[in-house]
């Protein structure tokens, strides 16, 4: 005898649910990766906008910009090492050269190589 107030779902609902589910994923996992990458870079960007200003009160005080990241950077600088210290990049990651100062990222895919012009206030982020 066969009962006929058995409740559930069939197998294609079941199959339905699963394709939707799927869908969903490939559509919401690339994006979701861009935006990780951009809060990665964002460490970065917040850190050199500090040595900016680091950079543009050397000039202040010594009427010519900083030679070297070390002249603003450490305990003789204006921002100690462990300000800089982030999850994807570190005090050591940060360089200058003439009027930029470089951000690179502590491993490769962990954010991106970012530069601020410290004169124009300019920021570039490469690929």
């Amino acid at each position: 005898m066969r009962c006929s107030n058995r409740k559930g779902f069939t197998l294609i609902e079941l199959i339905i649910v699963v394709i939707i589910i799927g869908i969903l994923a490939a559509i919401a996992a690339p994006m979701m990766a861009a935006n990780a990458k951009k809060a990665k870079t964002s460490e970065a960007v917040a850190a050199l906008g500090t040595l900016r200003t680091c950079a543009r009160l050397y000039y202040m005080e010594n009427s010519m910009y900083p030679s070297g990241i070390t002249q603003i950077v450490g305990d003789a600088g204006y921002v100690k090492d462990a300000d800089l210290d982030g999850r994807y990049y570190n005090h050591s990651n940060y360089t200058m050269s003439k009027s930029r100062i470089y951000a690179n990222p502590i491993a490769v895919g962990e954010g991106a190589t970012v530069y601020i012009d410290v004169i124009t206030g300019n920021l570039v982020e490469t690929p």
